[in-house]
């Protein structure tokens, strides 16, 4: 759990925070906590992208999908999501836990974050640009890993 705010109220109800959470962080003034789940997902949004790319990319290539995944899980470069939803990628199974749209308001929080703090982040600012057209062609309401799909119809021409 991450919570910022006032210190004095976190100590009050850390009792609570502990029976709740397996661990707590207590992150500083009000508002940090929420620009660290930002950055959360701005991690998960990126993850998707390259799991979607690297699967098209080996599938286009003829290799099986599932043996790519194989070889990323074997190494360091494994995450929860290539172990878990990325086999459902694969099978083009979407059962949303958070929609594509829901992901995308996150990323536009994101690039007005960055805006407001003076920052500059070129890939996330990408990323609002493709979930946002995913979501034009009708993308929204499935998982946020849906975003192979858009991935795939932008190659199907190709």
């Amino acid at each position: 759990m991450m919570v910022s705010g006032d210190k004095e109220s976190f100590n009050y109800c850390k009792k609570v925070w502990d029976t709740i959470a397996n661990r707590v962080f207590f992150l500083g003034e009000s508002g940090v906590a929420h620009s660290v789940k930002l950055a959360m997902n701005l991690q998960i949004t990126m993850l998707a992208l390259a799991l979607s790319e690297g699967i098209t990319l080996v599938k286009k290539s003829g290799v099986d999908p599932k043996i790519f995944l194989e070889i990323l899980n074997s190494t360091y470069f494994k995450t929860g999501m290539s172990e878990k939803k990325a086999y459902k990628m694969i099978e083009g199974k979407y059962d949303a836990t958070f929609t594509l749209a829901n992901l995308k308001k996150d990323i536009s929080t994101m690039t007005n974050t960055a805006k407001a703090l003076g920052i500059e982040l070129p890939m996330i600012t990408k990323a609002e640009e493709i979930y946002e057209n995913a979501i034009s062609e009708g993308l929204g309401e499935i998982d946020y890993t849906g975003i192979i799909e858009y991935i795939k119809k932008n190659n199907e021409s190709k």
